[in-house]
């Protein structure tokens, strides 16, 4: 850039036109194009003049890049001038303090306290929802890496949340009431000048101040922005989380993508998977989109996030249509089909502290003539089951499986000759006498209200 280059731009960066620059410089409009324009050169006082003005050093008007001296200068962070701002900040609050009344006071630190406790509330309610949305997400992981991986994240929400409040607090205060001050005390101070001012100096001083020069250095409190600044990328960290979970969802869907193609027998309902899928994806992209452009900051091309996002829309519509259409094609097999379920069995001696438990089916006992208790159970073919039976005479059904691939084979195989198992379902039955199933029944109550009384004394 040369001086026609970077006198155009900083003339556009403080809002001026030609005509107020040209008028702060005593020269006419067309003087100040033909400079932008490169037909000719101000004088050197004139350029002095600029320079002063737009507290810009002379070499950078005349030969640097004006916009990359300004990126240069952003980019460093002068901690001196954060301290200086925030020891004025707080020399202003205390001046205001000990002027104004003691009523006014305590209004202030009233709405300060108000405020607090409305941001924590916020804070405490997206924290909630947040908190079922990464344990949704990382319910993948073993238990230790989880609680680390909790661990870290609550710590960096409760410093995000700290700063949060911290800004909104202190915004809240600076234009409700510090800058209020601050402008009324300027303000008076200036009426007091003005008054020995003469009437003509009055006027073009009052002309002058129409032209608004704005100087990024004093445009606010240097630690407030500190403050955005450190809750920028406690923020970008934060998401940094979803955004890994985003990437592993994405991946997920490709692979269902693939495994879909595995139920082309079925139809309509193996396109309503494909296009199901789809727009899932095309939902993530436009998050994954969206985080990018705002970790580099830079805008995002909304029109085509717009059109992305109105074909997911539809694509997914299509897809949950056609699989509806199609799920009533399906068979819900029960239990009693042999295909699919198997039963195993064992037989026990009946003791008087016998006790048979599961922890997520229902068991059902049935009267026979037999005092040996039988233990029977139902499930689907993909499990295993073996009682475990251990020296207090403690019997539960356990189920296992040898891999959860083995359990995706066959689901796979299921829904390509369109039938449901439920694999959750599982029927446990117990044959003895009368006798036996009251004795049964009776430990049953009596571990479950111990069991109670215990959590009970825990959790007091």
């Amino acid at each position: 850039m040369n001086l026609s280059d970077n006198l155009k731009k900083i003339r556009k960066d403080n809002n001026l036109s030609q005509e107020d620059l040209a008028e702060e410089l005593g020269v006419s409009r067309q003087s100040v194009s033909k400079w932008e324009s490169g037909q000719a050169y101000p004088e050197m006082d004139k350029v002095i003049q600029i320079c002063k003005m737009f507290n810009v050093k002379l070499d950078d008007l005349l030969n640097d890049d004006i916009s990359k001296v300004e990126k240069e200068q952003k980019s460093k962070i002068n901690i001196n001038k954060y301290i200086e701002d925030f020891l004025s900040f707080i020399t202003k609050t205390i001046d205001m303090i000990t002027s104004i009344k003691f009523k006014d006071v305590l209004k202030c630190l009233f709405e300060q306290l108000i405020i607090i406790f409305l941001s924590v509330i916020l804070l405490k309610i997206f924290g909630g929802v947040m908190n079922d949305i990464i344990r949704n997400a990382l319910f993948f992981l073993s238990d230790k890496v989880y609680d680390a991986c909790y661990k870290v994240l609550e710590a960096i929400y409760s410093v995000f949340s700290i700063i949060m409040i911290m800004i909104i607090v202190i915004h809240i205060f600076k234009i409700r009431y510090l800058d209020y001050y601050s402008s009324g005390s300027k303000k008076k101070g200036e009426e007091e000048v003005n008054k020995k001012t003469h009437d003509k100096e009055e006027s073009k001083e009052n002309k002058k101040e129409k032209i608004i020069i704005r100087d990024p250095d004093h445009s606010g409190d240097k630690f407030v922005s500190l403050l955005v600044k450190v809750l920028l990328i406690m923020l970008k960290i934060f998401l940094l989380s979803f955004v890994c979970f985003l990437c592993f969802t994405f991946v997920s869907f490709v692979v269902f993508f693939v495994v879909s193609f595995m139920f082309i027998k079925t139809g309509t309902f193996f396109i309503g998977i494909i296009l199901s899928i789809l727009s899932c994806l095309l939902v993530i992209y436009i998050f994954l989109n969206l985080l990018y452009h705002f970790y580099i900051n830079t805008k995002p091309k909304y029109i085509t996030l717009g059109i992305t996002f109105l074909t997911a829309l539809v694509t997914f519509g299509v897809g949950c249509g056609l699989l509806i259409y199609n799920i009533p094609k399906f068979n819900l097999v029960n239990t009693d089909n042999k295909k699919y379920y198997v039963i195993d069995k064992e037989t026990y001696q009946m003791t008087d502290n016998m006790l048979i438990t599961d922890y997520f089916v229902n068991i059902e006992y049935k009267e026979t003539n037999n005092n040996n208790v039988v233990v029977e159970c139902k499930h689907p073919k993909v499990y295993k089951v073996y009682f475990d039976k251990d020296d207090n005479n403690n019997i539960r059904v356990e189920r296992n499986i040898n891999s959860q691939m083995d359990l995706l084979k066959d689901s796979i195989e299921n829904l390509k000759h369109k039938v449901i198992v439920n694999y959750d379902n599982m029927e446990i039955t117990v044959y003895t006498s009368k006798s036996n199933i009251e004795k049964l029944k009776q430990n049953e109550e009596n571990y479950n209200t111990n069991a109670n009384n215990i959590n009970e004394v825990v959790n007091e």
